[in-house]
């Protein structure tokens, strides 16, 4: 089943969800070659019989449309995260140099730590 919708996005998402960190990983993951991947983002259409094959326990809703019926990374073991928490990483995911990625993530950890001691 091929659908078109945001391929880029879908994609991203289903990385956050499955924790992996780039479009390698990804296609091992799913079992095709990276050259698929990047046809499906080129063409704007996913495969979704493959993508739902690995993905269980992940919202399709979220997945597909990002609406909020999902939890962050690690799916079992969390709970829903806030509007403005998905808000805040929608704006880093589509915004956020990797710097300024890096600076916030500095950041927070330097904060649990204060927290910590």
């Amino acid at each position: 089943m091929k659908i078109s919708q945001n391929a880029t996005v879908i994609l991203d998402r289903l990385k956050t969800a499955l924790e992996l960190k780039n479009d390698s990983e990804l296609a091992t993951t799913l079992g095709i070659a990276p050259n698929t991947l990047s046809t499906w983002k080129k063409r704007n259409s996913v495969d979704f019989d493959k993508i739902f094959s690995i993905c269980e326990n992940i919202s399709i809703d979220w997945l597909i449309k990002g609406e909020e019926h999902h939890t962050a990374p690690g799916f079992l073991h969390q709970k829903p995260i806030s509007t403005e928490l998905q808000t805040l990483l929608d704006l880093i995911q589509e915004y956020g140099s990797q710097k300024i990625i890096k600076q916030f993530t500095d950041k927070m950890l330097e904060i649990k730590k204060m927290h910590e001691d």
